[in-house]
């Protein structure tokens, strides 16, 4: 039988994705601007997702404990990147223009940055479908930024 918890998981993942630069506008325009509104939301970020890995029983202490220390130190890098990523992306989306719509999009485009690292860094392959997604979200992009 087909596996398809990991369609779940990013269904679920592209939904909150969605409605989290609403959320965060609304919470914005009622005041609560810049490193303010940011810090708040990197807080709730670290409590969920430490509460979200212990309570599904996906970490417990002795995994951290035993790791490795230069693996240690990437992962926490990973999660410095999140919250750099997250305060910018916070940050624009509190700005007026051009808008949370033209922002989050254009916001989407990071996995094309991924993509583009994988095949550079990783030495994945990349096939003709590949590229054309990249450049066809690419331009999608534009024409959402422009309308």
């Amino acid at each position: 039988m087909f596996e398809a918890r990991w369609l779940m998981y990013v269904l679920t993942a592209v939904v909150v994705w969605g409605v989290q630069p609403i959320v965060q506008k609304y919470v914005g325009d009622r005041g609560v601007r810049g490193a303010q509104a940011t810090m708040v939301a990197l807080m709730g970020n670290a409590l969920t997702t430490v509460l979200l890995n212990v309570l599904t029983a996906q970490v417990s202490p002795k995994h951290i404990i035993y790791m490795p220390w230069h693996v240690l130190g990437l992962g926490m890098s990973v999660g410095a990147m999140s919250s750099i990523a997250n305060y910018f992306f916070g940050l624009a989306v509190l700005e007026p223009r051009p808008g949370v719509g033209p922002t989050t999009s254009f916001g989407a485009m990071y996995p094309t940055v991924t993509f583009i690292l994988s095949v550079l860094c990783l030495q994945q392959s990349a096939s003709l479908w590949n590229v054309l997604g990249v450049v066809f979200s690419l331009f999608g992009v534009v024409c959402f930024a422009m309308a």
